[in-house]
């Protein structure tokens, strides 16, 4: 064999999974199809957790090229007009290890690379992989431009759309009419600089510290409210990432004579939603993308994540949470890395390399606390997929709170009163609120 385990993709899971396996005396192959490693990803997010201490040790952010360390965190609701939001402050987060970290990834992603490289992992980047070696049903290496690479295991950690794991049958095959927009959503993101002194005046942070804002965007008027779509942004140490992330079935044509949403639309009235625009106010756009993200949650993971082998890491694993009240995903991958390098481990100290020699990985996935997590959550999703609580319940809770504390010589109407009126103006049933407030439960 040419390598223990061959890795594909070096995103936050694939890197992870190379380097604890090197750590742990396998022989690796990383490969990317980037050029440089890192250009796929769309750069910025916030890196919550502590997984990889697990692989560095403690104080890992010293070295690592992260931003800001999250300490005020905004959740909130967005209306066209008005916006609310809970701020919270939570002085614990201002001390090492930290509660997360507001990250690039082109800058964070080639790290991860390098250190790969440190640990002994051989990494290759502008790497397409075209095709598996199978021998007797077993996947043994890969095949690219001719070459062959053979291993005993074959990790896919392509991301939320894992073709080449697709293509081989580890991941069911998505149907476009049904699974991609059931289960996908698009997220689209910028990057907007701002002098450091700027944003740690306008979020009030100091030095080194950042804010994340993660949001229902209510903020859209017919005939574009009927798109369901959250977002976010998130300070750096001169710029912001900002994106939304829209839920494709609420989008889509449902008929010839019914257009469809467009995503530039709801990108650019989220821009200038009154909350948003002063905070980007005076930026420059540096970075635009788009790209498919998981929205499945619990739902996604497919039934079966080792095969003969191979194993299935990261977003190609499904393993992206997302509450409404917090976003997880490059932390998930990060752990499902780890665990699937100790797999390997066990795997190789038994020389079973099959399915069922590395089923000791699902059995790993299924004990990890982010498993249980989205588990524990696995009916959010009937919430988050509630068309009102995008269109309607924004501009009723604003509404409501406006008018009880807005002073016009008016007598004042008590709570119920007031929200229950805001229903009316937006035509919502109070039973049908009442069981929509009821499936809060599952947050």
């Amino acid at each position: 064999m040419d390598y223990d385990v061959i890795v594909i993709g070096a995103g936050v899971a694939g890197s992870a999974t190379a380097i604890r396996a090197a750590n742990k005396g396998l022989n690796v192959l990383l490969l990317d199809r980037g050029d440089p490693i890192g250009n796929k990803n769309l750069s910025g997010g916030v890196l919550w957790g502590n997984d990889l201490g697990e692989l560095f040790g403690d104080n890992w952010w010293e070295e690592a090229p992260v931003e800001r360390y999250i300490v005020n965190k905004g959740i909130g609701l967005l209306a066209p007009e008005d916006s609310m939001f809970v701020n919270l402050n939570f002085p614990s987060w201002k001390n090492p290890p930290y509660n997360g970290f507001s990250v690039l990834r082109a800058r964070f992603d080639p790290w991860l690379a390098e250190k790969a490289k440190e640990a002994g992992v051989d990494v290759f980047n502008s790497v397409n992989v075209d095709e598996l070696i199978i021998k007797e049903g077993k996947v043994s290496g890969i095949r690219q431009s001719g070459d062959e690479f053979t291993s005993h295991v074959v990790v896919f950690a392509e991301g939320a759309n894992p073709q080449l794991a697709i293509k081989y049958g580890f991941r069911n095959e998505l149907d476009p009419k049904k699974d991609i927009q059931k289960h996908y959503m698009l997220g689209i993101k910028e990057i907007i600089s701002l002098p450091k002194e700027t944003i740690e005046q306008r979020f009030n942070v100091g030095s080194g510290e950042g804010m994340a804002y993660e949001m229902l965007a209510g903020c859209y008027k017919p005939p574009n409210d009927q798109a369901r779509v959250g977002a976010f942004l998130y300070t750096n140490k001169e710029s912001l990432s900002i994106g939304i992330v829209v839920q494709l079935e609420t989008i889509t044509r449902k008929s010839k004579s019914e257009p469809g949403i467009h995503t530039y639309t709801l990108w650019e009235q989220f821009k200038k939603q009154p909350f948003i625009s002063k905070l980007i106010e005076g930026g420059e756009t540096v970075e635009y993308g788009a790209k498919m993200v998981p929205h499945g949650g619990y739902h996604m993971i497919p039934k079966k994540l080792f095969f003969d082998g191979a194993l299935l890491v990261g977003d190609a694993a499904g393993f992206v949470f997302s509450n409404g009240l917090t976003i997880n995903g490059m932390n998930y991958g990060i752990y499902s890395g780890i665990l699937a390098a100790d797999a390997l481990v066990e795997a190789k100290s038994k020389n079973d390399f099959t399915s069922k020699g590395l089923s000791i990985y699902g059995k790993k996935i299924k004990s990890s606390y982010f498993y249980k997590t989205m588990k524990k959550f696995k009916k959010v999703d009937k919430y988050l997929t509630n068309p009102r609580l995008f269109n309607r319940y924004a501009e009723v809770l604003t509404g409501g709170l406006k008018d009880m504390l807005t002073e016009n010589q008016e007598v004042k109407q008590k709570a119920i009163s007031s929200m229950i009126n805001n229903l009316k103006k937006q035509k919502v049933n109070r039973f049908r609120a009442a069981l929509d407030a009821l499936s809060l439960r599952h947050l």
